[in-house]
């Protein structure tokens, strides 16, 4: 029991210094930390704790764009997590996947695996998650033109953002409901939704929030036919996506971005 309990505290040691390592945008040392936590969960037999481990290297192995491995540790993650019955981290396993197959244009299965994860963090109750998955909703709905359901699902997810007080979902989420009401042809509602999410990142320093009010903003420029401020909101927005890899600006584009 001992060396169990020795082990348990050092895979969770390592998942947080790889999670800050993360955080930090260095990936192949977060992985490296990772796949060392994922070890030492092994040796323990700790099925939560895998789970975790290959939830964390699935994320690293998002941002380094190697699809393939990704998609293991999405398996590996799943099935330990089901096994050791954390519902919350395997709705955010399948959130994650949901987004995937909507990337590669996998509609209804996408549809299917968010659903998955809803139920799973309604059942316990998991606001955070559930307004997650409500933005990813709402990009799936832009993104198969279902604009009544991208409305509901983004309102939704505004909505329990503002009631936790999450400022970075909040401001993520309010973008794409601006991008929904803009194909909606709600142009001032579309304003209004923007402004404040671009206010927020702004003041926070969010860079990727940023970028996605502004591709926002310059739709609502070209809309109304105000070209000065369409160029204006699209020259900032050039000068923010040099510091993005091609997958995130990918994501920009559609509204859709890790929160």
């Amino acid at each position: 029991p001992r060396q169990v309990g020795e082990l348990e505290a050092k895979q969770a040691l390592w998942r947080l210094h790889g999670r800050l390592t993360f955080s930090k945008g260095e990936q192949s040392r977060a992985i490296a930390l990772h796949t060392r936590a994922l070890k030492f969960a092994e040796l323990a037999r700790d099925s939560r704790a895998i789970g975790l481990a290959h939830y964390e290297l699935s994320l690293c192995y998002r941002q380094v764009g190697d699809a393939g491995i990704l998609r293991e540790h999405l398996a590996k993650a799943a099935s330990a997590l089901h096994a050791s019955g954390d519902k919350r981290h395997l709705a955010l396993v399948h959130r994650l996947s949901g987004v995937l197959l909507g990337q590669a244009g996998r509609i209804e299965e996408a549809a299917m695996t968010f659903g998955q994860a809803e139920r799973l963090a309604t059942a316990i109750r998991a606001e955070d998650v559930l307004a997650s998955i409500a933005h990813n909703r709402a990009n799936l709905g832009l993104l198969t033109r279902r604009l009544d359901e991208a409305r509901e699902h983004a309102e939704r997810s505004v909505a329990l953002y503002e009631a936790m007080g999450s400022g970075h979902g909040l401001a993520v989420s309010l973008a794409t409901l601006g991008q929904v009401y803009v194909q909606l042809g709600d142009l001032d509602q579309a304003s209004g939704a923007v402004d404040a999410s671009i206010a927020y990142a702004r003041e926070a320093g969010d860079r990727m929030t940023l970028a996605m009010g502004l591709w926002v903003l310059t739709l609502i420029g070209v809309a109304r036919d105000q070209l000065p401020a369409a160029r204006a909101s699209a020259t900032e927005l050039e000068e923010l996506v040099v510091d993005f890899g091609p997958l995130n600006w990918a994501w920009v584009m559609h509204g859709v971005a890790a929160v």
